[in-house]
């Protein structure tokens, strides 16, 4: 073997040592992130961290009148839900359409008309945001699929996966237009 050709194999063992060493800790970097629960996205891929995905979704896929969204986009929550602060987290430093995003701590229905999107953990008040929501341009989601049936315009269903159940007409009724993107993955759309 010539002088060169040794120098080469030395060169190339070398560098294949290095890539090694770079892959194994890739892998082992890879490995934890895997094992704290974490994806790409930074968020867990829990029931609730895809619920807010899909929230944030909602606001880049459905249109609302102009002149509905002034200042900054409301996320509005009725009740206790861990989903308001992974919602918070998750849209820190991000818009909907050119609007920062702004969450609003709701109790009822009262302000619930301000807002763009608002989302009810409190199944007791489900009735009363409905009605009060009834033909106004508010995206109204609610925890289970019965909510959707029940007048909302989305109602999420949990199971192996989170999907959803769409009310299109409840949306129509308030001069929101939903995306066929949107319309297309919910399991179930209703006119």
């Amino acid at each position: 073997m010539t002088l060169d050709r040794m120098m080469e194999t030395r060169t190339m063992t070398t560098n294949h040592r290095q890539c090694f060493r770079v892959s194994s800790w890739l892998m082992g970097l890879l490995t934890l992130a895997l094992l704290l629960g974490a994806t790409p996205s930074g968020q867990a891929q829990s029931a609730d961290g895809i619920k807010v995905a899909f929230i944030y979704n909602f606001s880049r896929f459905v249109k609302w009148p102009k002149g509905t969204v002034d200042g900054s986009f409301k996320v509005g929550f009725v009740g206790d839900t861990p989903l308001k602060s992974l919602f918070a987290r998750s849209v820190k430093g991000k818009n909907a359409g050119g609007k920062p995003f702004e969450i609003v701590d709701l109790s009822g229905a009262s302000g619930a008309e301000a807002c763009q999107i608002v989302f009810v953990a409190d199944a007791a008040k489900a009735s009363e945001i409905i009605g009060a929501l009834k033909d106004k341009p508010v995206m109204t989601i609610g925890n289970d699929a019965g909510f959707a049936d029940s007048g909302g315009v989305v109602g999420f269903v949990t199971g192996k996966k989170v999907t959803f159940h769409l009310n299109l007409g409840a949306a129509e009724s308030g001069k929101i237009k939903v995306d066929t993107k949107l319309q297309k993955i919910a399991v179930k759309v209703k006119s």
